[in-house]
C-alpha cells in the first residue's frame, strides 16, 4: 500500500441518515480475487491467511449497527482497487446490505463520531459516523470510557484477523479517542434544503 493514499484498495459503505445519504471510505490491506467464498474476494489478514470479503465486511457493520440510531440504514458496499496513487478507482466488488441501527437514542442533524486511531505505523486512522446521537456534553472520550458496544467496533477495526488499514498502509492499533463534534460542512448543507 502507497504511504497516505487509498491504494491498493478500499471499501465504500453507503447508508442513510435521517437526514440524508452517506459514504464511510475505509482502506483495506488489499483485495483478492480468490478465495472467493461469499462472492466478493477476499482481504489478507494482518496476522496470517485470509479473511472472506463478505465476512469481514457483514462483521463491521454488525458492530456499527447498535451505535447507529433505527433511523440509519446501511444500505450496501462497493470495494475498489488502485493500481497507485494516480489511479482512477476500480470497482471490483459489490454487495447489498440493507440492515438498520438499532441504537434509540435520538439522532442529531450533523453530529459526528470520529474514532481517531494511532497506527501500527504511529500515524492516524480516522473512522467517522454521522447524523448520530452524541452524548449530551459532546465530551470526547477515551477507551476506558467507552460503551461496550464502541468497544466491540474499536476492537473489530484493529483485529489482527482482519483487513483494515490507515492511509499509511498499516494496521488501525490504538484508540487515541472518540470525538463526537457537529460537522460544520453537513450543518451548512442542510440548512440550505
Amino acid at each position: 500500500m502507497t504511504e497516505f493514499s487509498l491504494a491498493p484498495a478500499f471499501v465504500v459503505i453507503n447508508y442513510r441518515s435521517f437526514k440524508g445519504l452517506h459514504k464511510q471510505t475505509i482502506p483495506v490491506n488489499n483485495w483478492l480475487d480468490t478465495p472467493n467464498v461469499g462472492g466478493s474476494g477476499a482481504f489478507p489478514q494482518w496476522d496470517a491467511g485470509t479473511i472472506d470479503a463478505d465476512t469481514m465486511i457483514d462483521g463491521l457493520v454488525t458492530l456499527m449497527r447498535p451505535v447507529l440510531p433505527t433511523t440509519t440504514t446501511i444500505l450496501d458496499y462497493v470495494i475498489y482497487t488502485k493500481a497507485d496513487d494516480d489511479a482512477i478507482p476500480t470497482p471490483v466488488a459489490q454487495g447489498p446490505i440493507a440492515s438498520a441501527g438499532t441504537s434509540v437514542l435520538d439522532p442529531v442533524a450533523a453530529a459526528q463520531a470520529t474514532y481517531v486511531f494511532r497506527t501500527a505505523d504511529f500515524h492516524l486512522f480516522k473512522f467517522i459516523l454521522l447524523d448520530i446521537a452524541p452524548p449530551d456534553d459532546f465530551q470526547s472520550l477515551t477507551f476506558a470510557d467507552l460503551s461496550a458496544d464502541n468497544i466491540a467496533l474499536v476492537n473489530y477495526l484493529r483485529s489482527m484477523d482482519n483487513a483494515w488499514a490507515g492511509r499509511d498502509g498499516s494496521r488501525p492499533s490504538q484508540l487515541i479517542r472518540l470525538n463526537y463534534t457537529l460537522n460544520d460542512k453537513l450543518q451548512a448543507a442542510y440548512r440550505r434544503r
